[in-house]
């Protein structure tokens, strides 16, 4: 059974144009009025430059993820825009399944299917509405149970908040 989460592809798109523009301000306000103070200017430039770079660093941080759920165990791929992961792990490596709970920029829920592996990665399967991560959390549990012999502890967590 094949699991994807293609989300961070849009933060990744959106951190890139943000830092685009941070960067063409920056470029432009060396030039221009010769009656604005130079400091004024290279201070602007370097603010805009720190904050592309923390866009950056949170966006591109978040991984693309592909797994693929089998019976001679799980592959994993995460892709970075820069670097490519690929992880294999046994059926019995997964510690933890869950669904977390947490709130978005409005207030709203927001959900994120969660796979916890033996070495501690955690691995994002979805994210958005309950209705959405629900299943995929269900999907992968009944995946699991199907190819191992998944213990009585393990059993997919409803709701935890974060």
């Amino acid at each position: 059974m094949e699991f994807k989460h293609n989300l961070p592809i849009a933060i990744w798109v959106l951190a890139t144009f943000m830092i685009t523009v941070a960067l063409a301000i920056a470029s432009l306000s060396f030039g221009g009025d010769p009656n604005i103070d130079p400091m004024f200017k290279a201070v602007s430039a370097l603010a805009l430059l720190t904050l592309a770079a923390m866009i950056g660093s949170y966006a591109y941080s978040k991984p693309c993820v592909s797994l693929w759920l089998e019976a001679t165990g799980i592959r994993l791929v995460l892709r970075y825009p820069l670097k490519i992961l690929r992880l294999d792990y046994r059926h019995d490596q997964v510690r933890d399944m869950r669904l977390v709970e947490s709130k978005d920029s409005e207030g709203d829920p927001h959900f994120t299917t969660r796979i916890t592996m033996a070495d501690g990665r955690d691995i994002e399967l979805a994210e958005g509405s309950r209705e959405k991560c629900g299943p995929v959390l269900a999907q992968f549990a009944t995946a699991l149970r199907k190819y191992s012999q998944t213990p009585a502890y393990l059993q997919p967590t409803e709701a935890e908040h974060d």
